[in-house]
């Protein structure tokens, strides 16, 4: 884009240069002139046409990126927490792959596609963190059991050993997880 504005320029500044020579003979002026002009012409036509593609290829980008923000805004409230993130993971990298848009749009779809991206970590990240309340409980209950499971004291009813030592093994189980560490 740059690189169109700098050659704009060089073209502009010939063009004053050109009007501060005056003519030339005038057998040779009008083809002067003519090929002069040609070349201006060409030139700004190359530019619009190059700008005119430029802006399709941005509203192109436009559509792909208001397609990745209504991907993500729908995995929001997922509760696969593995397969979304992936999900989101992937229309990230996505994003980064497609190019620019206009600028009347940048800031707006950037804000859009972020905030479904945050929403989403920040419920997954809630979600977590409750888990790490309930598996600290979890720990407790079960060192309780444990010290439930060491005071019992074996009857000479084997039957009945057996039904409290298996009462034991669905408690434990019925608990839940416990902290990693």
């Amino acid at each position: 884009i740059s690189a169109w504005q700098k050659k704009s320029t060089e073209v502009n500044e010939l063009f004053k240069l050109w009007k501060t020579i005056g003519p030339a003979q005038k057998k040779q002026n009008d083809e002067i002139w003519n090929r002069f002009k040609g070349s201006m012409d060409t030139f700004f036509i190359s530019k619009k046409e190059f700008f005119s593609k430029l802006k399709e290829q941005q509203i192109e980008n436009y559509n792909r990126k208001l397609q990745l923000c209504i991907e993500a805004e729908a995995l929001v409230d997922s509760k696969e927490w593995k397969k979304a993130t992936d999900s989101i993971k992937k229309l990230q990298e996505e994003w980064k792959k497609i190019g620019p848009v206009p600028k009347r749009h940048s800031d707006k779809i950037w804000k859009r596609f972020r905030s479904a991206c945050d929403a989403f970590f920040t419920n997954k990240s809630e979600h977590f963190s409750g888990i790490k309340g309930v598996e600290e409980e979890n720990l407790r209950l079960k060192r309780e059991l444990l010290e439930r499971i060491k005071a019992f004291e074996l009857t000479a009813n084997r039957s009945e050993n057996m039904e409290t030592i298996k009462g034991f093994q669905r408690e434990w189980m019925a608990i839940g997880f416990v902290p990693m560490k």
